[in-house]
């Protein structure tokens, strides 16, 4: 099973923000524009409607009650309908997300990058709740998720 996301109490507001900003409600879902605009940042290549068309089928995942939990933060998401959902009302998955449900390491997709070149990248990590020294381990695989650099993880 892979990662589930929760949307967080104070991500509920900044979500609520959002929506209000693109003029959707839980009420206006019958014109979908929230499914379609999640639907084209999971399947970019497909051509999707510019309108609501109610009824259709979205990007797999992608549905009334998947949208209608991720804007109540009572149930768990999969991780890439959860990001859709984010990236659909242009607000950072990592702000909004309930970390206190997520225990695993999450993957993140590194952008393109020749062999040998470099790419700068950002990630934010969660302080633990009390002072202690910690350390951040990074593995990186390759799209079959085989160890890049296997001898550094022992």
């Amino acid at each position: 099973m892979g990662w589930r996301f929760r949307t967080s109490k104070q991500g509920l507001k900044v979500v609520r923000s959002a929506c209000k900003q693109l003029g959707w409600t839980r009420d206006t879902i019958a014109n979908d524009q929230s499914l379609i605009e999640a639907s084209k940042i999971l399947e970019p290549d497909k051509i999707w409607p510019q309108e609501g068309f109610h009824g259709r089928l979205y990007a797999d995942g992608i549905n009334e009650a998947s949208w209608r939990r991720f804007l109540i933060g009572k149930d768990t998401l999969s991780a890439h309908i959860f990001v859709a959902y984010c990236l659909a009302l242009n607000v950072t998955w990592e702000a909004v997300v309930d970390w206190s449900e997520v225990d695993s390491p999450i993957p993140f997709k590194i952008p393109h990058t020749l062999p040998g070149n470099r790419v700068a990248i950002a990630v934010n990590l969660k302080a633990p709740d009390v002072a202690t020294t910690t350390t951040a381990i990074w593995k990186m695989t390759d799209s079959d998720g085989k160890l890049c650099y296997p001898d550094r993880y022992r």
